[in-house]
């Protein structure tokens, strides 16, 4: 790793510092007007608050992405992948869970979670959790059925 370099790592840390204080206030801005239409809402101004705590939300979202932090969405994508593939293993290790998510029992989902995921903590490498939860390390296979498998449900649609 190299150090850092000292002419621009004061710039770069103020620009950072600027960019948080700037979504502290955007974040506690929403905040306000979540506590605000719980509070008190005008007759007729929930459409309009509704608008203002979405365009809040957008440019909380905007500015950190304008910035050109993208150091988020790879997170995201992994999230995705991982997810997908426990989700398979969860699915074969419970065959009613949809059933039980549908009557809002979780119980089932919470103890498989304890016993495969939670009791770990940081003990494993995500990999070696996928390895022992799957068999197979980090695989793209599962989040790209997701989609074949959820809308072909929804619209009747059936790949070969």
């Amino acid at each position: 790793m190299t150090p850092p370099n000292p002419r621009t790592a004061g710039p770069r840390l103020t620009a950072f510092r600027k960019l948080v204080g700037e979504l502290s206030d955007l974040e506690t801005a929403q905040q306000v007007l979540h506590w605000d239409q719980e509070a008190y809402m005008p007759p007729g101004a929930g459409e309009g608050r509704a608008a203002q705590i979405a365009a809040l939300a957008r440019l909380s979202h905007d500015v950190h992405w304008s910035w050109g932090y993208f150091g988020n969405f790879p997170t995201y994508a992994l999230g995705n992948l991982i997810t997908s593939q426990l989700w398979e293993r969860l699915e074969q290790d419970l065959p009613d869970l949809e059933a039980q998510l549908a009557r809002a029992e979780f119980d089932g989902l919470l103890a498989w979670l304890r016993h495969n995921i939670h009791r770990h903590g940081n003990k494993l490498l995500t990999t070696e959790l996928l390895q022992r939860l799957t068999g197979a390390g980090l695989a793209a296979e599962p989040y790209l059925r997701y989609p074949d498998h959820k809308f072909g449900q929804l619209y009747g649609l059936n790949r070969s």
